[in-house]
């Protein structure tokens, strides 16, 4: 009988750890996608094809 109760408590408390770890990846992903600059486009008078093509090429090398 303690053996299923000692069974039932973790398995609580397990859920409960999986529900605080998803309620902080969450926050963490939330937290993540805000911006953390601006750029003003309107004050970019140029971008050089090649440097777009550059990072362009470097970002997926680096996500392989």
């Amino acid at each position: 009988m303690n053996h299923l109760i000692e069974r039932g408590l973790a398995s609580l408390k397990y859920e409960n750890e999986v529900e605080t770890m998803s309620q902080t990846m969450l926050q963490v992903f939330n937290e993540w996608q805000k911006p953390s600059y601006r750029i003003n486009v309107q004050s970019v008078d140029f971008i050089p094809q090649e440097t777009i093509n550059e990072n362009k090429y470097v970002s997926e090398k680096s996500l392989c």
